[in-house]
Order: structure tokens, then sequence, then C-alpha cells
């Protein structure tokens, strides 16, 4: 038998080996959680990741190329339009009414079929008061005091005069008349082409104050646009250059008998801006056979290409009816430098301007 003293010895013994176990039991188990922890993130401080996020979530799409996704809506309270990479190759469609298609502008038809009201043009100045006259050897010259045309117009006269003046020394354009609201004592229009036929203002193109008829003056003697004496020395200089200044002949030698027009004819030159001069001069157009032609083969998707390379400017033009089924507008390429002009008929010229290669 054990005496009273080994039964103590063997019961703390087993008791020692009771609390050796348990502590191993602890750091096992503490280990384990720790473990467990730091797998989640816990223990570092982070939130454990969510279900797209690591390797294993699927890969995020690449955004949309902005070439060729729809462009935002403007802001309707800012105005603000979506960024031009987004506009690039993309319609906005330009709201347009029946005054806008009647409105005065380079390209409106005048005729008995379309008159124009004389008091709705726009920028009437007198030239003879804004003309440059610190030159008499090259500057324009009036019949009259009281000689009107548009602004516009009657600046890009001036500048072609003088270069008509520096290549042919002492011969000045003289303006016959230009802008016309009134008939004469005798009923008519008073100017110096066919529309003197005319019986009512608003039937003719001096309404519009773009139009102007033209002879040359020089050492106080007169000269005729059409005169043999000056076909090859100021006359060649007018018809090379007026296209770059927005001029045109309105009836050539080459098409007066096809449209019924004399020589006198010839002395009646339209302002049309640039492009539009610089192709009707270098084809040998009419005014009229030009905006037929822009009706019959263009459109949005068919523009006439015109290259202006003296300005490095590319110019797209194309028509576009004004017929009911013109719901949304005129269509125009957003971000695009453009002007909208009605033909006072049936539809409107659209023009697209750009740098060469942009």
């Amino acid at each position: 038998m054990q005496s009273r003293s080994g039964r103590s010895q063997q019961i703390r013994h087993n008791y020692m080996k009771i609390y050796g176990l348990t502590a191993a039991l602890v750091v096992v188990v503490a280990l384990i959680v720790a473990i467990t922890l730091t797998g989640l993130g816990v223990v570092s401080g982070k939130n454990p990741p969510s279900k797209t996020d690591g390797p294993s979530a699927a890969p995020s799409l690449p955004s949309a190329d902005p070439t060729l996704s729809t462009p935002a809506a403007p802001d309707s309270e800012s105005g603000e339009e979506s960024s031009k990479e987004e506009q690039v190759g993309k319609i906005q469609y330009i709201a347009v009414t029946e005054a806008d298609l009647k409105a005065i502008n380079p390209l409106r038809i005048v005729n008995a079929s379309a008159p124009f009201n004389p008091s709705e043009a726009k920028n009437i100045v007198n030239m003879f008061e804004l003309a440059d006259k610190s030159n008499s050897k090259n500057r324009l010259q009036f019949l009259g005091g009281t000689s009107p045309l548009n602004k516009e117009a009657f600046e890009a006269l001036q500048q072609l005069q003088f270069v008509v003046g520096a290549e042919n020394e002492g011969f000045c354009m003289m303006v016959y008349q230009g802008y016309i609201s009134t008939l004469s004592a005798e009923g008519k229009v008073n100017c110096y082409c066919s529309d003197s036929e005319l019986t009512d203002p608003s039937h003719s193109s001096h309404a519009t104050g773009y139009v102007v008829d033209l002879r040359y003056l020089k050492d106080g003697a007169g000269y005729q646009i059409y005169d043999a004496s000056v076909k090859n020395t100021a006359t060649k200089t007018l018809l090379e250059n007026c296209g770059r200044f927005g001029w045109i002949q309105s009836w050539s030698s080459a098409n007066l008998t096809a449209n019924g027009k004399i020589n006198t004819d010839q002395r009646n030159f339209r302002y049309v801006g640039v492009p539009h001069a610089l192709y009707i001069m270098e084809k040998g157009l009419t005014f009229e056979g030009y905006l037929e032609a822009l009706k019959t083969s263009t459109n949005y998707n068919k523009p006439l290409q015109i290259i202006d390379s003296a300005s490095s400017t590319a110019y797209s033009v194309y028509y576009v009816s004004a017929d009911s089924a013109l719901t949304k507008g005129v269509p125009v390429p957003r971000g695009a430098t453009y002007t909208v002009w009605g033909n006072g008929v049936d539809g409107f010229i659209v023009t697209l301007t750009s740098p060469i290669g942009a």
C-alpha cells in the first residue's frame, strides 16, 4: 500500500499532466484561430476581399472607343456639349424654318418666282464712304456718291481691286450699280444688266446687296469688262482672281447664248463667298447652274469636295431638301464648323470647313 504522502505525490503528478495537456491544447487552438483570422485579413486591419476582387475575379471590359460611342446629349441647362472626341462622326440636326429658307445670304436665289424684299437685306454700307481713296491709281471708282452694298461683299471687292490694279497699272474697277431698293423714274430696275428690264426690285438679284455691275476706268477713259482691248489684261486678272475673294461673273462669254444673255450681262458680278466662287469660276458655271448641280448631285453622305490650297482649307458642300419630310432639321457632323444657307426656294446649302488634313 502506498503511504498518504505517496498518494499525494501521485495526484499532483496527474494534475500536472492534465495542466500540460490543457496548455498544449490551448496553444494549438490559438494557433488555429490566428491562422484563420490572418487568412481573412482581420489581423492586418483589411476588409475581407469581395467576390470580384483578386485574381479569381472576371476582368473588366475596356472602355468603348469614344469615336464610336454615341455622344452625350447637350446639357439642357448649361448648353455644354459632349467632348469633341465623342462628337466625331456623329450627326446633329440644325433646326430650320421657312424664314431660314428665305432669309438673305450669298446663295439666296432671287427672281420673279422667288422674290426678296430689299428692306430685309443685311449690313448694307455706302461703299463710296468706306472705300480706301489713298491711291488714286488703284482704288474702286463709283458712278455716284451713294453706292450701297453688303459690307462683307464690299470688303472682298475692294481687295479684288487691289489685285487687279497691282497687275494692271491705272485700271480701276468702277461700280455702275450695287444694291437696289427702288425703281427708276421709268418704273424699271435702275441697273446695267438684264435686270434693267424688270419692273419690281424684289425680282432683281441686286436687291440682295451681293451684286454689282462693273466696268473699268483708266486715265479717265471707260472700258467694258468684255472689251477686246482689256480681255488679256485687266479682265484676265479679274476673272482669274475673283473666285479667291468670293466673287463670280454671273454670265461669262461662254454661257451667254445658252442662257439668253447678251454682252452687257457680262458686267454683272455676284458675291457668293468662298468656296462656292472658287468652284464656279474654275468650272465655268453660272450661279443657277451651280445650285442645280448641288441639288441633283450632293447630299450629306456625298458632298462636293472643294480645296482652297491658298488658305489650306478643305470644304464639303451638300444640299438638303426643305420638303415636308425634313422633320429633324438639317444634318451636320457634330463638332464641325459649318454654315447653313437657304436657297430661297426648295432647300439648304450646307458648307463644312476644316483645315486640310484635319
